[in-house]
């Protein structure tokens, strides 16, 4: 691949245009709605298009038992929550990006037996702050996992920072979300694939 793809690869990756992609393919897979690619056809050129679709199939056999492992959570169980977990400015003042993974772990491990988490630097991220306002951050470490689980004791995360709790609904008519979830993970894995690859967190027992 020559420098100038490189860059333009780059380019759009920083742009979310992955997570875009990645939505358009499981959106046609899981529906035949073809309206994410028409989207997509609308912002990009077929170039585009063509180098992000090469990027995505050659990491995604990489990625291939993350996304096995998503659908059948989402379709085959009634309990999935998605959890986006935070740190407090303290947490993140006096604990290292290793620590702060253990303690997401444990509590994952603590509330459930079949769980997927990632880490995520998203560009813009609500956060609770230790005054208790709710910022708006850029880059801020976060973690999203996805969780069979009937209930959630926030509570447990409290000393860590702040937690977001969201009901995964796997019914066809959510079909559109169902594609969202999968493609926010598999986005994570591949945009941290071009950097620093981080591991996922998976239960071991699943």
């Amino acid at each position: 691949m020559s420098k100038k793809v490189d860059e333009r690869l780059i380019e759009l990756l920083e742009n979310d245009y992955q997570y875009q992609i990645n939505y358009a393919r499981n959106l046609f897979y899981l529906t035949g709605d073809y309206s994410g690619y028409e989207k997509l056809f609308n912002e990009l050129s077929e170039s585009d298009i063509r180098l992000l679709d090469k990027h995505n199939i050659n990491y995604r056999s990489r990625n291939s038992r993350l996304y096995r492992r998503l659908k059948d959570m989402i379709m085959n169980n009634d309990d999935v929550k998605f959890l986006t977990l935070t740190f407090s400015d303290e947490t993140l003042a006096v604990t290292n990006e290793e620590t702060r993974r253990k303690y997401v772990t444990r509590f994952l491990k603590s509330i459930s037996n079949n769980y997927v988490a990632n880490i995520d630097f998203g560009k813009t991220e609500n956060y609770k702050a230790d005054n208790g306002e709710v910022r708006l951050s850029t880059s801020r470490e976060h973690y999203h996992a996805l969780a069979v689980v009937k209930y959630v004791p926030v509570k447990l995360w409290s000393s860590n920072g702040y937690i977001l709790v969201e009901k995964v609904n796997n019914k066809i008519k959510d079909v559109k979300k169902l594609s969202m979830y999968i493609s926010k993970f598999t986005n994570h894995a591949i945009k941290k694939s071009t950097g620093t690859r981080y591991r996922l967190i998976y239960s071991r027992n699943k």
